[in-house]
């Protein structure tokens, strides 16, 4: 997420590179997508809480929140999924 937020790649990107080079089935923002984003967010806070503030979300993750983009789940996340599913 950092290296989105950052403008060095964007989520697709990201995906993409992670599923060419490890031979994962799914990207990590795909991933966080389809547990949600909302879910995400706290469980990096409780993280960032054991581990310091490395750990905390980025202000893009907690944009997409605010706005109700929660991941697969309302149709629009780090993609775009369409109607909610």
């Amino acid at each position: 997420m950092r290296i989105v937020e950052e403008g060095i790649a964007t989520p697709d990107d990201v995906n993409r590179a992670c599923t060419l080079a490890f031979n994962h089935a799914m990207g990590p923002l795909q991933t966080v997508d389809l547990g949600g984003l909302d879910t995400y967010v706290k469980a990096s806070e409780a993280m960032a809480a054991h581990y310091g503030e490395r750990f905390l979300p980025t202000q893009g993750l907690r944009a997409l929140v605010n706005a109700g983009h929660y991941g697969y789940k309302t149709g629009r996340g780090f993609s775009d999924y369409g109607a909610a599913q």
